[in-house]
């Protein structure tokens, strides 16, 4: 049974990067939208907490017990324009 387990570790470790590309990246930047994506599961929009610092080039989000600080890429800088909880994420779009 051991060997089995570790066969099986062994066959998922080596499997190629383009095999979990249905793994979504914590925090995403979208400079065309102006947006940032926050993976958030298993938090709910109530447990939430959105801040922005330095002239909006970071944004301080708490979850819980958790915080997060963000630095903006600076073609994403700006003020906080609205903040969505869609699908597990928090979607932040800036002006």
């Amino acid at each position: 049974m051991l060997n089995s387990a570790s066969r099986q570790s062994q066959e998922l470790l080596s499997l190629p990067s383009s095999s979990h590309s249905n793994v979504m990246a914590p925090v995403k930047f979208d400079a065309a939208k102006k947006s940032v994506t926050l993976l958030m599961p298993g938090f709910d929009k109530s447990e939430i907490k959105l801040y922005q610092y330095r002239g909006g080039s970071e944004l301080l989000v708490e979850a819980g017990d958790q915080r997060r600080v963000i630095s903006l890429p600076s073609d994403i800088q700006g003020k906080v324009a609205g903040a969505k909880f869609v699908d597990r994420s928090l979607v932040i779009t800036m002006r």
